[in-house]
């Protein structure tokens, strides 16, 4: 007996399952590690695509970078702060 069988694939809903599965992945990494460093405002922010871009000042100032690299010399963030490069 002959058979037919049709099938739409639907990787479209495949995709966003897997999209939203990572996303709450990400969402909570970003909210354990990433707490400490930016309001809840920056983070709903960052969910939501936007970006932020920091210099040396305002990575030491916000507690992300330990040390800095400034002129051939190594310098912890606490110094480099007071400095105020």
């Amino acid at each position: 007996m002959s058979q037919i069988h049709f099938h739409f694939i639907e990787k479209p809903k495949e995709i966003n399952e897997s999209y939203i599965f990572k996303k709450e992945i990400w969402k909570n990494f970003f909210d354990n590690f990433l707490s400490s460093y930016f309001s809840k405002d920056e983070l709903q922010k960052i969910y939501n695509g936007e970006e932020y871009n920091f210099d040396a000042c305002e990575m030491c100032r916000r507690g992300i970078a330990t040390h800095i690299m400034a002129e051939g010399k190594r310098i912890d963030a606490k110094k480099f702060k007071s400095i105020g490069k």
